[in-house]
């Protein structure tokens, strides 16, 4: 992402946006900021005032990643205070795929679920999925359009997000043996 000091990761759900911005954030040393502990407390999500409050003060600092979906406002503001902007624009049945892999591996491992994941069951997690493809998806595109002014990458595949993860996982232990080293 270049010069970009402030980084928007979005993307439906289920598509690698937190294991990028994770990668990202080790490469680069830019603050990470996960959009999903802002909405939700537990189970419950948290009240409009206070998520708005805790946005507003991630947006205000000098430099992050954040990533995540919400609601198209909230997701606008951050997008408009971006100066980069990751949009992780997978072929739908990808972000099934792993949604559905994730909560098998979850179902395996006995976890506990937390957040919206346990809040949200398997066919309503595919609605969201669906309706943010249909509905949020397009919007995010004319946002795009018409922001010329940002860096934008657009990742289209799972080979372009999974390569791009792994160069940024590369760049993490360079900067680690650097450091060490220094």
């Amino acid at each position: 992402m270049g010069a970009s000091r402030r980084i928007a990761i979005i993307g439906n759900i289920a598509g690698g946006k937190s294991t990028l911005a994770r990668a990202l954030a080790e490469a680069t040393g830019i603050p990470h900021r996960e959009y999903d502990t802002l909405l939700w407390r537990g189970i419950e999500l948290l009240p409009d005032e206070e998520a708005i409050a805790l946005e507003q003060a991630w947006l205000a600092e000098p430099t992050w990643i954040i990533d995540g979906m919400g609601a198209w406002e909230a997701m606008q503001r951050r997008l408009d205070r971006a100066d980069g902007i990751i949009f992780i624009d997978l072929p739908l049945w990808q972000h099934y795929a792993w949604a559905a892999e994730r909560r098998i591996e979850q179902a395996r491992q006995g976890a506990d679920l937390h957040g919206k994941e346990r809040a949200l069951s398997v066919e309503v997690l595919f609605r969201v999925i669906a309706v943010t493809h249909q509905r949020t998806r397009p919007q995010i595109l004319a946002y795009l359009q018409t922001h010329p002014d940002k860096q934008i990458l657009r990742l289209r595949t799972k080979e372009a997000l999974l390569r791009m993860v792994e160069d940024c996982r590369k760049q993490a232990a360079a900067r680690a043996a650097q450091r060490q080293s220094d």
